[in-house]
């Protein structure tokens, strides 16, 4: 059932956790931006201007995202990777937030009606919630401006949260 299916992917993104090098980028963040939407917009910003949007699909890759200093060190992940990061940011700095989201970039509105897998999915993107305020983040999106508040949101119809209890 789509339950297990979302148990699965957050068992992908659960077990990662910031290291080092992205602690002191979440600190520095935090000493240059004041507030929370500051902050995650500094961090939105890095992750998808200064990460390069690069798939990796073999073995496990097309479903498990990289550690995160990895993905630091090489400047380079795929959306599994920069969802990550958006949530491990997010969290940091205070907010309630999904491992990711799994969506389908071009058939998504067909999801409900079919049989729960894995493999439905070809596209992750972030979700967190702070100060009643719910964001759906696309980490391979570039150079959008706005603030937090006025940024795009990705919009495909519906998504997988990858957190134990979804339904």
């Amino acid at each position: 059932n789509w339950s297990d299916v979302a148990r699965i992917g957050a068992d992908y993104f659960e077990t990662r956790e910031l290291g080092p090098t992205a602690l002191a980028l979440a600190d520095r963040i935090a000493a240059e931006h004041v507030t929370f939407e500051a902050r995650m917009l500094a961090a939105i910003r890095f992750v998808q201007d200064d990460i390069r949007y690069q798939a990796v699909t073999l073995g496990a890759g097309g479903w498990v995202p990289r550690d995160p200093e990895t993905i630091l060190a090489t400047r380079y992940g795929d959306c599994k990777d920069k969802s990550l990061l958006i949530k491990l940011f997010a969290r940091y700095f205070g907010a309630e937030a999904s491992a990711a989201a799994f969506v389908h970039s071009t058939d998504t509105y067909t999801l409900p009606a079919d049989l729960p897998r894995l493999t439905r999915f070809n596209h992750a993107i972030a979700w967190f919630e702070k100060g009643g305020k719910t964001y759906w983040v696309d980490g391979t999106q570039r150079h959008q401006g706005g603030t937090l508040d006025t940024m795009t949101q990705p919009y495909y119809g519906h998504a997988l949260l990858l957190r134990s209890g979804v339904t």
